[in-house]
């Protein structure tokens, strides 16, 4: 019901329950509202809630809309409460609202690709943008959020701050590529970064030197700390910017065997293990010995020597 209506004013006048009623009408009568009105309603049986409203725009300048409740009327337990603080209440339609200028500016460095941004008034004189990226796609990184957050909005200098990244522009892409991405990153000496299979959701990857040896296995996914992609490690090493030049950093290729074990008339040849994580060197003479000293191993740590025949040439004959 409206101000000093019918209900308001019997209650305010009636013994007993008019104490709490006195105290509204009081309240009402010290908080006048320019523009505006008050308006009250019973909310029980001996409860009675005044809010306010405007004829055109709003109030400015308070954390919450003005309000007054009394309640329990009729018992000794009467309540009290409003949030007014002794500030004119005017109603009109505020100053202006500077934060959708000022976040145009910033969007217009923090695009997003295949992505878009979505923004919206808070209470509070406060602005907001989220970003989202366009449907099988995300965006890189262990923030589920990118936020562009503004407050103050009604000052010639908002605040603003943003949520998930610097304002820097964003990219949205989806799983494998941001994984292919990051494999490309992987500057492998002696070597390089293979994919070995792929899904919408998946990939998995190898690492091949250039001697042909598969080193190591990944399956591209998200870390906790590193956020996503991030390459977890199946078998062989870790693989980071600080190791690349560790990787393939032994070289198992049959030209560094001739130098270390010169045959003569005859050749070493070499192959894969099934795993393809190392290689077995045999010697092909052409003139004999049909039985030769030792075969060559090659794998992460270097080349060795397999013994065989203690008492057998290591060196063809010519």
């Amino acid at each position: 019901m409206k101000l000093f209506g019918t209900f308001f004013l019997a209650s305010a006048n009636a013994e007993e329950r008019g104490a709490c009623m006195a105290q509204v009408r009081e309240t009402i009568e010290a908080n006048p509202i320019n523009n505006g009105e008050w308006d009250c309603e019973r909310t029980g049986k001996d409860a009675v809630k005044c809010s306010a409203k405007c004829n055109s725009g709003a109030i400015y300048g308070l954390r919450r809309s003005p309000y007054i409740k009394a309640k329990d009327c009729d018992s000794e337990n009467k309540l009290f409460k409003t949030n007014l603080e002794g500030n004119e209440l005017v109603c009109d339609e505020g100053p202006e609202f500077k934060c959708e200028a000022k976040m145009n500016e910033l969007l217009e460095t923090a695009t997003i690709e295949n992505g878009w941004w979505t923004c919206e008034k808070l209470g509070g004189a406060k602005y907001r943008c989220e970003g989202s990226c366009n449907s099988g796609n995300r965006f890189r990184g262990n923030a589920k959020k990118r936020e562009i957050k503004m407050d103050n909005c009604r000052s010639n200098s908002p605040n603003f701050s943003f949520v998930g990244f610097s304002g820097e522009p964003l990219a949205c892409k989806n799983y494998v590529d941001w994984c292919d991405e990051l494999a490309a990153s992987f500057e492998i000496v002696n070597g390089s970064m293979a994919k070995t299979s792929g899904g919408r959701y998946n990939a998995h990857y190898k690492t091949i030197c250039n001697d042909g040896r598969q080193v190591n296995k990944y399956s591209c996914t998200g870390n906790s700390n590193s956020g996503f992609p991030f390459f977890k490690r199946l078998s062989g090493t870790h693989v980071n910017s600080s190791n690349t030049d560790r990787i393939c950093a032994t070289n198992c290729d049959e030209s560094a065997l001739d130098e270390m074990y010169p045959l003569g008339a005859g050749a070493w040849n070499c192959e894969l293990n099934k795993r393809k994580t190392s290689k077995d060197c045999k010697a092909t003479c052409e003139n004999g010995p049909k039985r030769f000293a030792f075969d060559m191993h090659c794998n992460d740590w270097g080349w060795h020597r397999v013994e065989k025949n203690e008492d057998a040439s290591e060196t063809c004959d010519e």
